[in-house]
């Protein structure tokens, strides 16, 4: 009796762990709500068929026979896997594989969600120059929070979270990760999803940085090849400075309505952090501008705000020569910082002159975006401003060795505008670099360029595209202004992405 009731019990524990096994095999899940029209399915190897294929049809439906009518695609197989388009968004669709041996398997369904930000009425990526070279690659543009092929057509788009709702949120930095996941910037937190938009990891914003009672996360968040993640965000610092300094909106004035000379007055100013998190969500590591500020200007009573006030606006680490470079927008200025130490060792860009108190450059200024690429060559997206007339570009360089704040330019690129003076602004931002294998670069403009485009080391432009809003009450289409686009480089980024769907779970 006791062997009789092992022996059953032992077979359903197979029995049962088969089918989990098989089930869990099947993707996407019966009744799948996706936020995506590029889709993994995954389904049970059919022992005997020697080739198999998926065939998606358009509707919800129960029977063969339907089926047969409303097939949108077929695509072949090897193994049990694969990865297929779907024609639209906001739709129902049915599935099943079709074995060689001519078996029809099994009816699956899932839904395509719709959302505004891929509603091609609304907004569209408007490719006007297109290679046919990049046809694995992908791009994130943040403004509508929405993954789009090189021909401009939507397959993904990042669902509402909580605290992240399509209207009232500012997504910012958004990117893969080499861990197939997506991380990017809310106007509280930072947070890594899968390719459902599922929460794997978010910021902790407790100010156990800043002091304060929250840690003003901006401009970037990026999870490193140790698993930690990093950070940009901001302390505010009480300084006491000379209101002359300040021009007169910073004057104390006396009972006759004349500035009183000499007089201070204390002004909450804000530096950057570097701050990077654990796994947990504790805090392994961070950096204050506020400190160099002061160690190096060594007076910091008798600075200007131009270059108090740094806005720190982007941050490169390079987890194997432990470098660590920060940009600081107002100041048109790169630090590099060694880690852990936090040591500033070199500075690139406008010098500092203590006697004018102000700050000259021509080589960049107002950058936005700062990388390093893996031959040591640091590159990044160049406003501009302090020269009249110019156009934003795309600055390479390399460091002088031996000499401080000197480089090398090795190469930069500037998009061939017909009349780049008619848009220029007196302020812009914006704007991104991304290195490309080939030494390809993607760059995305800012406001009011907004271009995205792909550009060879020869200076040839590859690929171009703009993404625009229609204008009812023009009845046009606007472009529209990109914070910080990004590239998913190969299709097999892309698949890792569509494959780690569990990942955290």
């Amino acid at each position: 009796m006791f062997i009789a009731m092992k022996k059953l019990l032992v077979a359903l524990f197979v029995y049962c762990s088969a089918h989990s096994i098989s089930m869990a095999q099947i993707m996407p899940l019966e009744g799948s709500k996706l936020n995506y029209r590029l889709i993994g399915f995954e389904f049970p190897q059919v022992k005997t068929a020697k080739a198999n294929k998926v065939q998606i049809a358009s509707g919800n439906i129960t029977n063969q026979a339907d089926f047969e009518q409303h097939i949108v695609n077929t695509v072949a197989v090897v193994g049990n896997k694969v990865v297929a388009e779907v024609p639209a968004f906001g739709e129902q669709y049915t599935w099943r594989v079709l074995s060689d041996d001519k078996a029809a398997g099994e009816l699956h369904h899932f839904t395509t969600l719709f959302a505004r930000g891929i509603d091609t009425a609304q907004y569209r990526l408007h490719v006007t120059k297109n290679e046919g070279a990049f046809s694995g690659n992908y791009t994130f543009l943040d403004a509508n929070r929405v993954l789009y092929d090189m021909n401009g057509k939507p397959v993904w788009f990042l669902p509402d979270l909580p605290g992240v709702s399509e209207d009232l949120s500012g997504v910012r930095d958004l990117k893969v990760t080499s861990r197939g996941t997506i991380t990017f910037l809310s106007n509280i937190y930072g947070y890594e999803v899968n390719y459902n938009g599922e929460v794997l990891w978010k910021t902790p914003n407790n100010g156990k940085v800043s002091g304060d009672t929250s840690e003003y996360y901006h401009h970037e968040f990026t999870r490193l090849e140790n698993g930690h993640y990093m950070v940009l965000g901001a302390e505010k610092v009480t300084w006491k400075v000379p209101a002359e300094d300040f021009g007169k909106s910073m004057m104390v004035f006396g009972a006759d309505g004349k500035p009183m000379p000499g007089t201070v007055t204390n002004e909450k100013l804000e530096f950057g952090t570097v701050i990077e998190y654990d796994a947990k969500g504790n805090v392994v590591w961070s950096w204050k501008s506020s400190k160099y500020f002061k160690d190096t200007y060594n007076q910091p009573d008798r600075q200007k705000k131009e270059v108090l006030q740094s806005h720190e606006n982007a941050f490169s680490f390079d987890e194997k020569s432990k470098d660590l470079y920060v940009s600081f927008k107002n100041l048109g200025r790169i630090l590099k910082v060694k880690y852990p130490s936090g040591q500033v060792v070199n500075s690139f860009g406008k010098v500092y002159d203590p006697e004018s108190k102000t700050l000259s450059s021509k080589v960049f200024c107002e950058q936005h975006g700062v990388k390093v690429s893996p031959s040591g060559v640091v590159y990044l997206f160049n406003n501009n401003l302090c020269n009249v007339g110019a156009t934003p570009s795309v600055l390479m360089f390399k460091e002088k060795p031996g000499v401080k704040g000197q480089m090398d330019v090795v190469w930069d690129y500037s998009y061939p505008y017909d009349d780049a003076s008619s848009l220029r602004m007196p302020l812009t931002q914006g704007g991104n670099v991304v290195e490309l294998p080939g030494k390809n670069m993607f760059v995305s403009m800012c406001n009011p360029f907004n271009n995205v485009f792909i550009v060879s080391h020869e200076k040839q432009l590859l690929w171009d595209a703009i993404l625009e809003r229609w204008n009812n009450t023009s009845k046009k289409w606007d472009s529209v202004p990109l914070y910080r686009a990004s590239i998913i480089k190969s299709r097999a980024e892309i698949e890792k992405l569509i494959w780690n769907v569990k990942v955290g779970k």
